[in-house]
């Protein structure tokens, strides 16, 4: 009926595996790292050196701005009303800044879904996942990613199985103390949570700790100042135990 489909959500038909429209690519998203410009590749340089406009997060176009030539433009909000404002630069080198995969939980499923009909190319720079686990000697095949960002944590609640190692990535920095909070509510006070920081960069950082420990300090213990400075820019890798510890909300028959 009329009435529903004009009510559906814009690209809410977007077929996630259809083929990428044919033609010259004049929109390219170009992911970018912590390390900024030093960590792009000559393409990606020359891309953003080349295009009349970049657009992208505030970090993402402090990152890239010593190549920028030609405009800059943050997203606005609401994001769609940026998206749709490309199609006015259509056949001029357009990039879109994006942090590490533009694929991996990033913008490049949503310029997808917006833009199914303009083609697009892709220089990715590595995600925040491939970065964990390289730093940790995890196998990325045998782990399992996860995000937080703008999902509630009892969707992870079907992730969490005894022995699995995961890499959430974080809203911000009330994430680990929230997902600490979580694991224990879940009977995996006993896992080892990394939060790894700005990685990549030059404040990367990491620091372990029991789900337990975390989620019982508080704002006055040493232990507590210790985690009170996380960097908005986290994810958390998780070592969950081989045994799930029954929670205090449930009893043996």
């Amino acid at each position: 009926m009329s009435g529903d489909k004009a009510s559906r959500r814009e690209g809410d038909d977007f077929d996630a595996f259809a083929p990428m429209p044919e033609g010259p690519a004049w929109l390219m998203l170009v992911g970018i790292g912590e390390d900024g410009v030093p960590g792009l590749g000559d393409v990606a340089r020359a891309a953003i050196s080349g295009a009349v406009l970049v657009v992208g997060g505030e970090r993402q176009l402090a990152l890239a701005a010593p190549l920028i030539r030609g405009e800059a433009r943050a997203w606005p909000s609401p994001l769609t009303a940026g998206v749709a404002a490309l199609r006015d630069f259509a056949g001029r080198p357009v990039v879109v800044l994006a942090s590490g995969d533009p694929y991996c939980y990033g913008i490049g499923s949503t310029l997808r879904r917006l833009l199914p009909d303009v083609p697009l190319a892709c220089l990715p720079a590595p995600s925040s996942f491939a970065l964990a686990c390289a730093r940790l000697g995890w196998p990325q095949q045998e782990t399992t990613l996860a995000s937080l960002c703008g999902r509630p944590l009892a969707g992870l609640s079907d992730k969490l199985v005894p022995g699995a190692r995961l890499v959430v990535l974080s809203a911000d920095e009330t994430t680990p103390a929230e997902l600490a909070a979580h694991l224990v509510a879940q009977g995996f006070g006993g896992a080892l949570m990394h939060v790894l920081e700005a990685l990549g960069g030059p404040q990367e950082r990491r620091r372990s700790v029991r789900a337990a420990e975390l989620a019982a300090a508080s704002g006055q213990t040493a232990f507590a100042a210790a985690f009170s400075d996380i960097h908005r820019l986290n994810l958390v890798a998780l070592e969950l135990p081989a045994q799930r510890a029954l929670p205090a909300t449930e009893t043996h028959a």
